[in-house]
C-alpha cells in the first residue's frame, strides 16, 4: 500500500512540473513575429537599447484605421519590456481605441508561445501569442 502512495506522489509531481512554463534560456527569445489568439493581430518584437518593443505589423480585423482614418501599420504599441528571471516585465501597451497606456508583462510558455498580461488597475487580461513560422 505504501508503494501505491509513493507512485501517486511521483506521478502527481511529474504532471505538475510538466505544466510549469519553461523560461527562455536567452533574453532574445522573444525577438520575431507573433500572432495573438484574441483578435489575430500580428506584432514583431525587437530589442531597442536594453528593452524590448512590439511593433504592429498587421492590425486586428476592424482596427485597420487609426482615429484619423489612416491605415495602421508599423506602430510601436509595446515599449519598455525588460527581461528578468525568464519573463519580460514593466512594459507599456498602447491601446489606440482607448488612447491609453496599460502596464503589460510577458511570460513565455515555451519557445513558440507566450502569454501577455495586460493590467487594468486591479484587473488583468491574458492574451496568448504564437510565433509566426517562416
Amino acid at each position: 500500500m505504501r508503494h501505491f502512495f509513493v507512485l501517486i506522489f511521483i506521478v502527481g509531481s511529474v504532471s505538475v512540473s510538466a505544466n510549469d512554463p519553461i523560461p527562455p534560456k536567452k533574453e532574445s527569445s522573444i525577438i520575431g513575429v507573433w500572432v495573438n489568439d484574441y483578435d489575430h493581430a500580428v506584432m514583431e518584437f525587437k530589442k531597442e537599447g536594453d528593452t524590448f518593443v512590439g511593433i504592429l505589423i498587421k492590425p486586428a480585423k476592424g482596427h485597420e484605421l487609426d482615429k484619423n482614418g489612416n491605415p495602421r501599420k508599423n506602430e510601436k504599441l509595446i515599449t519598455g519590456l525588460k527581461y528578468e528571471n525568464g519573463i519580460y516585465v514593466n512594459g507599456e501597451l498602447y491601446i489606440p481605441i482607448l488612447d491609453k497606456y496599460m502596464k503589460c508583462d510577458i511570460k513565455p510558455i515555451h519557445k513558440d508561445l507566450f502569454e501577455q498580461y495586460i493590467h487594468f488597475g486591479f484587473l488583468k487580461k491574458t492574451v496568448t501569442w504564437s510565433r509566426v513560422k517562416k
